[in-house]
């Protein structure tokens, strides 16, 4: 019920990428066999095609999944990653401080 899905041309992405899954009162991600990789803070969880170890996520930090993919002349990015910055909510509490942090990075300075 918690899945994310994402078109069907995406390139960087499997079809089967990674878990993300709540064990306790924490949030754990786990790479499931990619080619193209799930990076937090930019270190690749597990090598191509090998399944990771469980990673707890914590709020905070960067999640990539798969890399910018570039034709050949090197610079120009066919296909993006999909990058977010995680934002763990457990509870009511965590809510209402991802909420006002979201209305603080969205508010024009």
């Amino acid at each position: 019920e918690c899945s994310g899905y994402f078109p069907a041309n995406m390139k960087v992405i499997s079809r089967q990428h990674a878990e993300v899954w709540v064990e306790g009162n924490k949030i754990y991600i786990r790479d499931v066999q990619s080619a193209n990789g799930t990076y937090i803070n930019g270190c690749r969880l597990s090598p191509e095609n090998i399944e990771s170890a469980p990673f707890e996520l914590k709020s905070h930090d960067l999640l990539d999944f798969g890399v910018d993919i570039v034709d050949v002349d090197g610079a120009t990015v066919l296909y993006r990653k999909v990058a977010a910055r995680v934002v763990c909510v457990l509870s009511e509490q965590d809510l209402q401080v991802a909420s006002l942090a979201e209305g603080m990075h969205s508010s024009p300075h």
